[in-house]
């Protein structure tokens, strides 16, 4: 059976809909059984496992709201039941909220070194394609822009429309 569902971070309390899940279809993530409570669109995420009501939802391995009221395993998780943390993008992090993460490598840390290149006579290497860094949510905006500055090659696109 192909994925139908993604975990962007080891840390995510929720996973990606890679297709329309609908309800009491079982998903495994990363070895996590999940049953759909009802239907899930595509694009949308879903608990991986309980979140209390007032605990943090977590993607790309940080807060990025908070829950207004208990989710369930299998349930959409939507603006109808998480609030921003960020109050819409236009307020100071909370401190609770931040990642605990304190440099670029801990935030890259699980993932690979190698990627699909070739190695140049003189010993460098390149990718036949140019290289995006593309935030898909404002929140990562901040390590989006610090892997462009250190990646003078790497074309970074911050992403403006607010967060989650």
């Amino acid at each position: 059976m192909p994925q139908r569902a993604l975990r962007l971070h080891p840390r995510d309390n929720v996973a990606l809909a890679l297709a329309p899940l609908p309800p009491d279809a079982e998903v495994v993530v990363e070895g996590e059984r999940v049953r759909v409570l009802k239907p899930i669109p595509y694009g949308h995420k879903f608990a991986l496992r309980p979140i209390p009501q007032g605990g943090q939802v977590i993607k790309y391995g940080h807060p990025i709201g908070r829950a207004i009221r208990p989710i369930a395993p299998g349930e959409h998780v939507h603006v109808h039941n998480v609030t921003s943390g960020r109050d819409y993008g236009d307020a100071a992090q909370p401190e609770e909220m931040r990642s605990g993460a304190s440099s670029l490598e801990e935030l890259v840390s699980h993932l690979s070194a190698e990627f699909p290149g070739y190695r140049r006579v003189d010993g460098r290497v390149g990718v036949r394609n140019h290289v995006l860094v593309l935030a898909a949510v404002h929140c990562v905006n901040g390590v989006v822009e610090r892997i462009g500055r250190a990646v003078p090659e790497v074309i970074a696109l911050p992403h403006v429309y607010g967060c989650s």
